[in-house]
């Protein structure tokens, strides 16, 4: 089962973002609800560090993955967990 490390960020609307570059999985926690982590499926690290490298992760986010349609799940995540490795499902297609 692949896990992935959400660090904590400064934005607007993403609390916590991590990408795991060998399941090509990122997840995102949302500052509206913390105990949940949204992982989208089939990212590049290239569309990662896109992501993390415009100038608002936010607008970032919005034009790479929530624009294209990225497939994702939702999981449950203790809201003390951000910032460390969280246990995500796998991801089956």
């Amino acid at each position: 089962m692949p896990s992935i490390k959400v660090n904590p960020i400064t934005s607007s609307n993403i609390a916590a973002i991590g990408h795991d570059k060998d399941s090509r999985l990122l997840a995102a926690v949302f500052n509206y609800d913390t105990s949940i982590a949204y992982v989208y499926e089939d990212v590049s690290e290239e569309t990662y560090n896109a992501i993390m490298d415009s100038g608002s992760v936010g607008s970032g986010f919005h034009t790479h993955i929530r624009s294209q349609n990225v497939d994702h799940v939702v999981v449950d995540v203790d809201a003390g967990e951000v910032g460390t490795d969280i246990g995500l499902i796998e991801v089956t297609n």
